[in-house]
């Protein structure tokens, strides 16, 4: 298997196949040469010079324009200048792809300047043709005096077309000036008016050949864009799906009907190696080695060296899905069309397989959860009809107790009012009765307000609003706790209630309640203040007054706060300085406060 990275094809744009010839005499080449220099695109060939020795000059050079022009090139065509008829075809004069450049002097000088020197009587000659002017000579049969006879009649000197590409040219002018008795004169000429000839011609073609170039692009780029549409019409089902089965077999049956191969068959990724092989073509599926390395490359795509069948990698955000392998497509000269469609539908494929795993995932996830509810809801029912029957018991055992505390206080009332003699013991006894009973019905008391607890959904409440509700008492209460609302137990009312019932008992010399509320920048939480200017607490009771049973009166009140305060996680606990009052200080988290 040969593997193939794919690559953009983004870049300028390049020039087409074709060439711009510059199709010229041998004598002339290294001008034609140095005149095209830098030039892209362009290359120069050249024919023998002829200068008088053959018949028809075409005959000579019809071979080489056909080279030139055998792959639609264009053909600059320039001479020496030499006596020879340019016996071109007019068929190839008129073909828009042969250019007729000139020839001999013109080529390296203005033509009016040419003409004057023409009707001078000079001779303008080229370095090319001095090279070689004693082989012309010999092969014409010319001795000096016959040269001398024969150029002398019609000519006055020789003029060397100097392009600046021959050192010691001159010496070769000065030989045949004495041959021809005429005078030699030296023009320097250079390449640039030729290349100023050719370079116009040249600029035309290569914006010719470029928009060529740019339309077949533009075609080019259409087809993609209607492959691309038609492979998204036939992906509709692929996007749409999210089951992963579905869409493998999706794009298995897109690969049949798109390349028309023999077999076709998807290789799953089981942690980065092969793993199930899923086929719809028919036939027991072996993977070669090169197809198990393949899982491992770098590489999105990989053909087989017999190029008629490619593998593509099926991923999304760099994690492999799969591979897809084909062998023994139809038409093997569109592999590499085949190639990018395949690797734009598996792009697709590997998406689409993500999102089905995560689907399938996500509905695996809502089932887990929906269980779990249905449970917990059952859960909550079973529990909700154990609170409510031992909710009954204990309503029930609270008002037998309380029925039989109402008759021993009775009872006790009665003895108390009977005209006997009571000795002091008898007396201390029944006193003792008396507080036990009072006892009593304070903890049953206390067991229905605990019963309560959490038996309501907490929900968003005003501590300055729960705050003027319950200061009406004897010592007046003052607020600074508005705007702020808690998420709390609905029987936070009774907490703040117990708290200022707190200060009324025992608040030794209190004069003022106050209540404010201070957020928390570093934690974001409320810190909300209850505090007085009472007697305080000692230092070693500031945990304990919490603990049931603690303190004064029993001890239930701020127990009982606690556990109101715990339910939504509201804490409490008490900083103040004794001898300076109380002050409670009620901490509430981040997200269970907010302002209203």
């Amino acid at each position: 298997m040969l593997l193939v990275r794919q690559s953009g094809s983004g870049g300028s744009i390049r020039l087409t196949e074709k060439r711009f010839v510059v199709l010229c005499c041998g004598n002339i080449r290294a001008e034609a040469d140095e005149a095209v220099a830098g030039f892209e695109g362009v290359s120069v060939i050249s024919y023998p010079p002829h200068c008088g020795h053959v018949r028809s000059f075409w005959d000579t050079v019809s071979r080489y324009y056909e080279e030139a022009v055998s792959d639609g090139s264009r053909v600059f065509f320039c001479g020496c200048g030499c006596q020879n008829t340019l016996d071109i075809p007019d068929e190839v004069r008129e073909s828009p792809d042969f250019i007729s450049g000139g020839d001999g002097a013109s080529l390296f000088l203005p033509e009016f300047l040419v003409r004057s020197y023409e009707r001078k009587g000079c001779m303008a000659v080229l370095p090319g043709f001095l090279l070689k002017w004693r082989e012309n000579a010999s092969c014409d049969g010319l001795d000096s005096r016959t040269a001398a006879e024969l150029y002398g009649e019609a000519l006055s000197e020789v003029l060397l077309i100097d392009t600046g590409l021959h050192p010691g040219i001159s010496g070769d002018l000065k030989d045949f000036s004495e041959f021809t008795k005429l005078p030699g004169r030296i023009i320097p000429a250079g390449t640039e008016y030729l290349r100023l000839r050719i370079e116009p011609e040249y600029l035309k073609w290569k914006f010719e050949n470029e928009r060529a170039g740019l339309k077949g692009r533009v075609r080019e780029c259409e087809k993609k864009a209607a492959d691309y549409s038609m492979v998204a019409d036939l992906t509709d089902k692929i996007i749409g799906s999210y089951d992963e089965e579905m869409i493998i077999h999706e794009v298995l049956d897109l690969f049949v009907m798109l390349f028309s191969p023999e077999t076709v068959y998807y290789i799953r990724s089981d942690g980065g190696v092969p793993g199930q092989v899923v086929s719809i073509t028919g036939g027991e599926v072996f993977l070669d080695g090169d197809e198990m390395e393949f899982f491992s490359s770098d590489t999105d795509t990989a053909v087989f060296s017999s190029l008629d069948g490619f593998s593509v990698r099926v991923s999304y955000g760099g994690h492999i899905k799969g591979v897809i392998s084909v062998k023994g497509v139809l038409f093997p000269k569109y592999l590499e069309k085949y190639l990018n469609l395949a690797h734009f539908i598996c792009r697709i494929a590997g998406l689409s397989i993500t999102v089905a795993e995560t689907y399938s995932d996500l509905l695996q996830t809502v089932s887990d959860r929906n269980y779990e509810l249905s449970e917990r809801r059952k859960a909550e029912m079973a529990l909700k009809h154990s609170n409510k029957k031992l909710g009954i018991l204990s309503g029930i055992t609270r008002h037998d107790i309380l029925n039989n505390l109402m008759i021993i206080q009775g009872y006790l009332e009665l003895v108390d009012a009977l005209d006997i003699d009571k000795s002091s013991l008898l007396e201390k006894y029944l006193l003792n009765v008396s507080n036990a009973a009072s006892a009593i019905q304070r903890q049953i008391e206390f067991t229905r307000e605990y019963e309560e607890l959490g038996a309501e959904e907490p929900a968003w409440f005003d501590p300055g609003m729960i705050i003027k509700k319950i200061g009406q008492g004897r010592i007046p209460v003052v607020s600074e706790c508005s705007g702020y609302e808690v998420f709390a137990d609905p029987m936070i009312e009774r907490a703040f209630y117990n708290l200022y019932d707190n200060t009324l008992r025992h608040g030794e010399g209190a004069s003022e309640v106050r209540v404010f509320c201070l957020p928390e920048e570093e934690s974001e939480g409320l810190i909300i203040v209850f505090e007085d200017d009472g007697g305080g607490v000692l230092e070693g009771m500031k945990e304990r007054i919490f603990e049931r049973g603690i303190g004064s009166n029993t001890g239930l009140g701020l127990f009982l706060i606690r556990e109101i305060l715990a339910i939504t996680g509201i804490t409490i606990k008490e900083t103040g300085v004794y001898g300076e009052g109380v002050r409670f200080e009620m901490y509430v988290q981040k997200g269970g406060w907010r302002t209203a």
